[in-house]
């Protein structure tokens, strides 16, 4: 309280308010720390802990349509796929770059090393994607390649058995047309022997015709496409038929001319000998295309046998491709080496060489085919062994680092979230005590003020109106005259008021039997010291008023 009354009333109004202000001030401070760290707490969470989901969902959604649109190229083998594949790993390249943005800023070590991780997933991932690509269409070409071979042999043999064909009606009418030279010279010679013995001139008639039917089917057997072979064969017996038709007429103009003799025999003889050379051509020229019957008859049933291996070997290409089976890759390497040996088979019984043309071609065909099939394999064997266990390992890779990044992230949102509360409970709390010392501490300061104020106006007060009733025997109390304040002043003036006045009094007192003596001036004298004591009472009721304002003012502040 001595600090207080050695206080200016001033002073104390104004300190009172100070505190006040203070107390408004820590709060306001405060609630500006508390709210900053929300505000801190919440753009972490924004752009660091939600900005990490997002990208790292983004990742995850990426991967997810990369892996879909590569079942969508290993299905449909769409170009449109692989392009949508390489978008999407694009996308997912701008997330990670995202991510790496956020790990940078937030130092987060955790976040930079799965996106790390992930980026050098993608980066092989993309790789063997390219590679898968490059060997689906390999096998695409091979496929085709394949196709192309495959049927160029069933071509091949479909051409050599239409050629075959027409080689074998040619043939077969030029071995009926070979049979009837044969029954032909065989019955000229006939007519010819019964002419010498009969001179019918029919008989020699009918030798003649039969020889000029004889040219005739040379005729004919010349335009079935011989070989040098058979054309010398053809022009032997034409040769052969014309001196036979010659001789014939001579021997004929010689027994009408009655010769006889030697030159008959002679004569008889050539004719003879030209006979039996028709007959000796026909029987050759008919063996020649016997054999090259045989042989393409065989030659046919050697093609049909490859245009079955061919189909065959086609067959297990297809099954092999869809089953992965072994059985059916063993099934089409034994049916290539019997197509092999079939074309070796197919060559010796050839006759043409537009025929050994068309073997070279099936057999480069089934060579080339052999080595796409193999391509096939290989390129498959990598894409089945490698290609595609490793893109779907890191693919999955992909996809569990980021759902393990995006899981950190939701942890992490969690925590500052948690933060978030953990802050605005403290604010709270923190706010509501400062609220309430706050309170007790400005009740008290007013408490304090008030009473330091009041107090000792109402003891001033008190002694105003004891001075108003003419009580002077009392004095102010040493520790209000002690005040440093208006109240100490007030105090100091009220106790030298009362000592002026007991002194005034006291000297009436003495002068009062002085003065007994003289009524005139006693009653002047009275008269005087009355309007003395009315004036000092007025004044001390003048001094109560104005305390008990002051007492009022201060009690309503």
């Amino acid at each position: 309280m001595s600090l207080l009354s050695n206080t200016r009333v001033r002073t104390k109004l104004f300190g009172g308010f100070g505190l006040m202000t203070a107390i408004l001030a820590t709060l306001g401070v405060t609630g500006y720390v508390m709210f900053g760290r929300v505000n801190t707490n919440v753009n972490a969470l924004a752009d660091h802990s939600l900005a990490a989901v997002k990208n790292a969902t983004g990742v995850e959604r990426a991967a997810f349509e990369t892996l879909m649109q590569e079942k969508e190229y290993l299905l449909n083998k769409k170009d449109e796929a692989h392009q949508e594949a390489k978008k999407k790993l694009a996308e997912l390249t701008v997330f990670l770059d995202s991510v790496d943005k956020i790990a940078a800023r937030f130092n987060d070590t955790n976040l930079a090393t799965k996106s790390k991780d992930v980026r050098g997933i993608v980066d092989q991932y993309g790789k063997l994607y390219d590679q898968g690509v490059v060997a689906l269409k390999g096998n695409q070409a091979g496929e085709v390649a394949m196709n192309e071979k495959g049927g160029l042999v069933n071509d091949e043999a479909a051409a050599y058995l239409t050629s075959k064909k027409t080689e074998y009606m040619e043939a077969k009418e030029a071995l009926a047309i070979v049979n009837h030279i044969a029954a032909l010279a065989w019955e000229t010679r006939w007519a010819r022997q019964k002419y010498i013995t009969e001179k019918d001139e029919k008989l020699a008639e009918a030798v003649e015709k039969n020889c000029q039917t004889l040219l005739g089917c040379y005729d004919k057997l010349e335009k079935m496409h011989p070989d040098a072979e058979e054309q010398k064969q053809i022009a032997t017996a034409r040769k052969a038929t014309m001196a036979y038709d010659a001789d014939t007429k001579h021997y004929t103009e010689a027994i009408k001319q009655g010769v006889t003799g030697e030159a008959l025999a002679n004569l008889n003889k050539r004719t003879a000998a030209a006979g039996l050379a028709v007959a000796e051509a026909a029987s050759n020229y008919l063996a020649t295309k016997e054999t090259a019957v045989n042989k393409i008859a065989e030659s046919v049933f050697i093609v049909a046998n490859i245009a079955n291996e061919a189909n065959t070997t086609r067959l297990n290409e297809k099954a092999y491709i869809i089953t992965q089976e072994s059985k059916y890759w063993t099934g089409l390497n034994e049916h290539i080496t019997k197509l092999t040996q079939l074309y070796s088979d197919l060559r010796k019984v050839s006759l043409t060489d537009a025929d050994r043309e068309r073997i070279e071609r099936a057999e480069k065909a089934t060579s080339e085919y052999l080595v796409a099939a193999k391509s096939w394999v290989e390129n498959d064997t990598k894409l089945q062994n490698t290609i595609l266990p490793e893109m779907k390992k890191g693919g999955e890779k992909v996809l569990t680092t980021a759902q393990a990044a995006e899981d950190d992230a939701w942890q992490a949102s969690g925590e500052a979230a948690a933060t978030v509360a953990g802050i605005v409970g403290g604010s709270k709390t923190i706010i509501v005590v400062s609220l309430l010392v706050g309170i007790v501490i400005a009740c008290a300061a007013a408490w304090a003020i008030t009473g330091a104020i009041t107090q000792p106006l109402s003891y001033v007060v008190q002694q105003l109106h004891l001075v108003a009733g003419g009580d002077l025997k009392n004095r102010v109390a040493d520790a209000h005259l002690a005040r440093k304040d208006e109240i100490g002043d007030l105090a100091n003036s009220l106790d030298k008021t009362i000592h002026s006045l007991r002194t005034m009094v006291g000297e009436i007192t003495q002068n009062t039997n002085t003065l007994a003596g003289s009524t005139t001036e006693l009653s002047a004298t009275a008269t005087q010291l009355a309007s003395g004591a009315e004036e000092a009472t007025n004044q001390s009721a003048t001094v109560a008023a104005a305390a008990e304002q002051m007492s009022a003012n201060m009690s309503t502040m």
